[in-house]
C-alpha cells in the first residue's frame, strides 16, 4: 500500500508511487497474516491522530462493528484527518463490517479492467467512491506474500511476485483501491494545505466518474476517483441525492412503494424524485412532490 501511494518516481527503477512526497507513518496494527483485534487496530489510528497523521489509510477489514474502532476513528476525525478504508472483498453489506461500516470513513470499493465494480467488493449504503482494484502492482514487504492464508483463493505461494529480485507484489481487492484514494487526498493537502478534512472529502467525492447505475447507489457510491477533477474540484461545493431504501406500504387502499432518501447541497433550491423503467429508462416521469428548502 505505501508503495501505491508514495513510491519514488524517475528513477528508472519498479514502480511510481501517486504522491511520491508524501511522508509515510507505518504503523502495525495487524499481525502478519493480516488479522488482529479492533483494540490494536484502534490503537494505531490513535497513535496516527495524535502524531499528526493528515491523512489515514486502513487497508483492512472484517465482519461486525465495535465501539473501539468507531472511537479511535471519530477520535481522529475530529482532530483533522482524513480517514480512507477499504470496503471489503466479501460481496457483502458494509453495515456489519469494520471499518468500511463506521461514521467519519471514505469506504472505497473495487473496480475491474471495465471500470465496472469488482464482483468480490463489499456494497451498502457506506460505500463513498471506487477505485482500480484488479491486478494492482505495489511494493512487496520482506518475507512477507500477502495472499497466503486468504480463505477459499486458490493460491500458491510466490505466484504474486513480481521481478528477478521478486520486490513487487501483484494483487487485487479493495485493500489496493483504497491507497489510491488515501494518495489523492493527499495530494489535494498538499497543493492546498489549510483544507479541512471535509473539504478534502467533497472534493473526492463530487468529482468522481459517475457509473453504472445514474448517482449515488450502493454499491459503486458517488462514482470512479478522478484524480485530476479531484485537485480542481470546488471544496466547498456538495451535492447528494441518496435512496436509502423502499418499502411497501398503504395508501388509501392502495399498495404502494415509499421510497426514503435525502438530497442536500451547498446551494440547494428544490429536489424532486423521477420514475424510469428499465435498466436504462428512455425517459422520466415526476412523481411526487417538489421538495424547496
Amino acid at each position: 500500500m505505501t508503495g501505491i501511494i508514495a513510491a519514488a518516481t524517475n528513477n528508472k527503477v519498479g514502480i511510481a508511487g501517486i504522491n511520491p512526497g508524501a511522508k509515510i507513518m507505518v504503523l502495525k496494527g495487524l499481525n502478519a497474516f493480516g488479522h488482529g483485534r479492533a483494540s490494536s487496530l484502534a490503537e494505531a489510528v490513535f497513535y496516527a491522530a495524535n502524531n499528526g497523521a493528515q491523512v489515514i489509510n486502513i487497508s483492512a477489514g472484517g465482519k461486525y462493528l465495535t465501539q473501539t474502532e468507531q472511537d479511535a476513528v471519530s477520535y481522529a476525525y475530529k482532530k483533522g484527518a482524513v480517514i480512507v478504508v477499504a470496503a471489503g472483498n466479501e460481496a457483502v453489506d458494509t453495515k456489519d463490517y469494520s471499518p468500511s461500516g463506521l461514521k467519519n470513513v471514505i469506504a472505497v470499493g473495487a473496480t475491474d479492467q471495465k471500470d465496472k465494480r469488482a464482483s468480490f467488493s463489499n456494497w451498502g449504503q457506506t460505500v463513498n467512491i471506487l477505485a482500480p482494484g484488479i491486478d494492482v502492482l505495489s511494493l512487496r514487504t520482506r518475507r512477507a506474500d500477502f495472499m497466503l492464508g486468504i480463505p477459499d483463493v486458490d493460491y500458491k505461494s510466490q505466484t504474486a511476485y513480481v521481478g528477478e529480485d521478486k520486490r513487487y507484489f501483484r494483487a487485487s481487492g479493495s485493500f489496493f483501491a483504497a491507497p489510491m484514494v488515501a494518495a489523492m487526498a493527499s495530494l489535494i493537502l498538499a497543493k492546498s494545505p489549510n483544507l479541512i478534512n471535509e473539504q478534502v472529502e467533497r472534493m473526492l467525492l463530487n468529482s468522481t466518474r459517475d457509473i453504472e447505475v445514474s448517482g449515488w447507489d450502493q454499491l459503486t457510491g458517488y462514482g470512479l476517483l478522478e484524480a485530476i477533477s479531484a485537485l480542481k474540484a470546488d471544496p466547498d461545493f456538495y451535492a447528494l441525492a441518496k435512496i436509502k431504501k423502499m418499502v411497501s406500504a398503504r395508501k388509501d387502499n392502495n399498495m404502494v412503494v415509499q421510497v426514503i432518501g435525502t438530497a442536500d447541497s451547498s446551494d440547494f433550491k428544490m429536489a424532486w424524485v423521477e420514475l424510469g423503467y428499465g435498466e436504462e429508462p428512455e425517459e422520466w416521469k415526476k412523481v411526487g412532490k417538489k421538495l424547496r428548502q
